[in-house]
């Protein structure tokens, strides 16, 4: 996985640091253990200097979303993938960890049938400073509502209630895939 500095500035803001995704991901994923429902990080090179970063990542399969579209998936199959992501996400989550952008395009699945989640660029943890509002991370249409107000997001402070915002996009993502 490359992320190479695109840049430019979009409403005002900066766009295209390269380093602080890649270098949120190989953080997320060496402090958590290994899971058959989660990316493996191999390796990573991170470039202050070049601002990139280039991640060693396994290769586990074709994006769920992408392959709903192209009609290779049932709802059936979705219900499968579900059960998988959520034992990512108990996994994450017990070791403090929030994904923050669950959708089909960071689902993996393999020729084997076994969903993985993977893109922990925008992940929550102890090992890593948020530098964005709460309504910054994730993708809309995904997004818990307690994100989008910002006037709860003091109770996003806490690890447990946070967490939670990985399950109401698991919902949207098991919705958008089904219809």
């Amino acid at each position: 996985k490359c992320s190479v500095p695109f840049p430019g500035v979009i409403q005002g803001r900066p766009i295209g640091d390269g380093l602080s995704i890649g270098e949120v991901e190989a953080k997320v994923l060496s402090a958590l253990p290994p899971h058959e429902n989660v990316v493996k990080l191999h390796a990573a090179f991170l470039s202050d200097e070049r601002n990139e970063s280039y991640l060693l990542l396994s290769d586990v399969g074709d994006n769920l979303h992408a392959s709903r579209e192209r009609g290779e998936v049932s709802p059936k199959d979705v219900r499968r993938h579900a059960r998988s992501v959520l034992r990512a996400l108990k996994h994450c989550h017990a070791h403090g960890v929030t994904h923050r952008d669950v959708k089909g395009g960071n689902v993996l699945v393999g020729e084997n049938g076994v969903a993985t989640l993977i893109d922990f660029g925008v992940a929550r943890h102890a090992s890593v400073a948020d530098t964005l509002p709460p309504d910054r991370y994730g993708t809309p249409g995904y997004q818990a509502p307690e994100v989008l107000l910002s006037d709860m997001s003091d109770s996003l402070k806490d690890d447990a209630r946070y967490a939670a915002v990985d399950v109401f996009a698991l919902g949207c993502t098991i919705f958008f895939l089904c219809v």
